[in-house]
């Protein structure tokens, strides 16, 4: 649910956003803040246009995110750039981030499964349904290390890690031979 949902004023919410203090913790749905570089359009939140913020408007001394995608990219470092403090939402909210991930890639995967005929749309259903508990233990497991800020891994380790598990999840529970 969007702030504008709530019959609060967008004033006072701009307000609340740009108040000077030590941490802005973003727990929700929705992109609160963008560059001052960016339109409403171009962040594709429509329902949070009134409220928006720029990231130079900022007055916290950090932000933290407990949902995904409260400041667009560029917002973001335009208030870090300001000074503030800020990781990604992949960091703050890991588990978060990490599970939509999985469940995006899982979803890919299996929809192609469905589109080649090798499974009907009742067991995509039943399998993601079967898999709930499996990849809440694996979002589990990977979420305690993942705010390691001293140690930012590369690209190519990210990259190594997500195939890694979208290869694991497909052996396991397809038993795709082309995804080992």
């Amino acid at each position: 649910m969007s702030f504008s949902n709530l019959g609060l004023l967008p004033e006072l919410l701009r307000a609340v956003l740009a108040a000077p203090v030590d941490l802005l913790w973003n727990g929700g749905i929705g992109t609160y803040v963008k560059a001052t570089s960016e339109s409403h359009a171009e962040v594709g939140d429509r329902a949070n246009n009134g409220l928006r913020v720029d990231g130079r408007e900022l007055r916290c001394r950090m932000v933290g995110e407990g949902g995904n995608l409260g400041l667009t990219q560029l917002g973001r470092i335009e208030y870090a750039l300001a000074g503030g403090r800020v990781n990604t939402d992949f960091i703050d909210n890991s588990g978060g981030v990490d599970c939509s991930d999985r469940e995006v890639n899982i979803k890919i995967l299996l929809d192609g499964e469905v589109a080649d005929g090798d499974l009907t749309r009742k067991q995509r259903d039943a399998l993601l349904a079967e898999m709930t508990d499996e990849v809440a233990d694996l979002e589990q497991a990977a979420g305690d290390p993942m705010p390691r800020l001293a140690e930012p891994l590369s690209w190519e380790e990210v990259e190594a890690w997500v195939r890694g598990e979208v290869r694991t999840l497909a052996r396991r529970h397809v038993g795709l031979g082309g995804y080992s």
